[in-house]
């Protein structure tokens, strides 16, 4: 199915070129027809199971990126496909024994897993199980456990985007926060699961055959980068300075595609038409996951050194994946117990090997390239970023913050932003 589909597409793809110094230069396994699914373990669907009456527990709490709630499933520490996995084990733990009345649900029903307010998450977790779902049980509802403080009125936007490109219907939606029985229970084993299972083929063909539904129009381009500047001003991760690189990217003639402000079709039609995507190391990154196997190259600029986000998920999909280690340092706040917080730290970035990776992807800014320009955008993003993780003060050890910090920008060569650290991080209300 892979090669019907894009056997629709004559434009040719130009062999990805060498690393650049700094990026990961692994070569990946070999691929045949298109997705690189060597050393995955499966090649089809595991089967759905069935179970009977089965309580349904309201999510209690909130532990990293998992409810305390859903299905207790009999035998539940033995069991394994109807759990929630990492690494191919199950993680989750067991819900409550239920008290007082459980609202029964008569007719079959699916289990679909958890409404996550990260897109990535959503994505990467939650839903991949529905495609099989919808295969296997087109016909019945499928049920997602609410956070422990959601209300069926108040989702995340990207909830109902997700799967409605996966092609389940809103009005086959049950939202889980209360005590159900369900009398019978489906569930799907999860398709893939972070941060090291891939995908199969079936799995593959399953979404190139829901691009087929969807008529999905790719738009087309050489380059599309995918930036996560925005990011930044929130107090989430990412590169201090992007948007000065966003400006410069686009002079060059690049697409550039900030998702957190473009329709999810919209993104997919980006990644869809792309020869190369360059990816801000993000969450972004999972949207890619929605689509099958694409004949391009794809390019991650880490913001945290020697991540590997997404590899086995991106590996499968594509024909050539790099890792750019664009960083020289990582700004992070420090938690309670002492240790860095890197998930939402700020990437410096070293514009030698930033630029070095962007020319050997055949988009040399070096020459235009203003040092100042680039230094005013990277301290401005930083301040900004400071002045959000401060109000975070259930989350950091605010003095050893401070301390950490000042050390990173000195060690950094940015030790002329130390005495804004001091005025935004000292005790009192916070200026801008």
């Amino acid at each position: 199915m892979i090669r019907r589909l894009f056997s629709r597409s004559t434009r040719s793809i130009t062999p990805a070129p060498p690393a650049a110094p700094g990026q990961d230069t692994r070569p990946a396994p070999d691929h045949t027809g298109g997705p690189n699914l060597a050393g995955f373990p499966h090649t089809g669907f595991g089967p759905m199971q069935r179970f009977e009456d089965i309580a349904i527990l309201p999510a209690q709490f909130i532990d990293r990126t998992m409810y305390g709630g859903g299905p207790r499933w009999p035998d539940f520490a033995r069991q394994i496909g109807p759990r929630h996995g990492r690494h191919g084990r199950p993680i989750d733990t067991c819900p409550p024994v239920p008290e007082g009345d459980l609202t029964e649900i008569p007719d079959p029903v699916c289990w679909g897993g958890q409404v996550y307010h990260h897109f990535g998450h959503q994505v990467a977790d939650y839903a991949t199980r529905v495609i099989q779902t919808r295969i296997e049980r087109p016909g019945d509802p499928v049920l997602f456990l609410l956070r422990p403080d959601g209300t069926p009125d108040k989702l995340p936007g990207h909830f109902y985007q997700i799967m409605d490109w996966l092609g389940l219907p809103r009005d086959q939606i049950r939202l889980i926060n209360a005590p159900h029985l369900a009398r019978r229970l489906y569930v799907a084993p999860q398709a893939e699961q972070l941060p090291d299972i891939g995908p199969s083929l079936t799995y593959l063909d399953a979404l190139d055959a829901n691009w087929q539904r969807h008529g999905l129009a790719p738009t087309q381009s050489d380059l599309l980068y995918v930036s996560r500047a925005g990011m930044t001003r929130t107090g989430a991760g990412g590169h201090a300075g992007e948007r000065y690189l966003v400006d410069r990217l686009r002079a060059a003639g690049a697409r550039v595609l900030i998702p957190e402000q473009a329709p999810l079709r919209h993104q997919l039609r980006a990644y869809a038409g792309a020869a190369h995507i360059v990816f801000s190391e993000g969450s972004a990154m999972h949207g890619r996951q929605l689509l099958g196997y694409v004949p391009q190259a794809i390019t991650v600029l880490n913001r945290r050194p020697q991540a590997r986000t997404a590899l086995h998920i991106l590996r499968p999909r594509c024909d050539n994946l790099v890792y750019a280690e664009v960083v020289h340092s990582l700004l992070c706040m420090v938690r309670p117990d002492g240790a860095p917080r890197a998930v939402d730290g700020l990437s410096l970035i070293a514009p030698d090997r930033l630029l070095q990776s962007l020319a050997a992807l055949g988009v040399d800014l070096r020459a235009g390239w203003d040092a100042a320009a680039y230094g005013k955008s990277r301290d401005a993003d930083i301040l900004a970023w400071l002045r959000v993780k401060v109000t975070e003060t259930a989350t950091f050890d605010m003095t050893q913050s401070h301390a950490h910090l000042a050390r990173q920008l000195q060690q950094a060569g940015l030790g002329h932003l130390c005495a804004d650290l001091d005025h935004v991080m000292k005790p009192g209300p916070v200026k801008g």
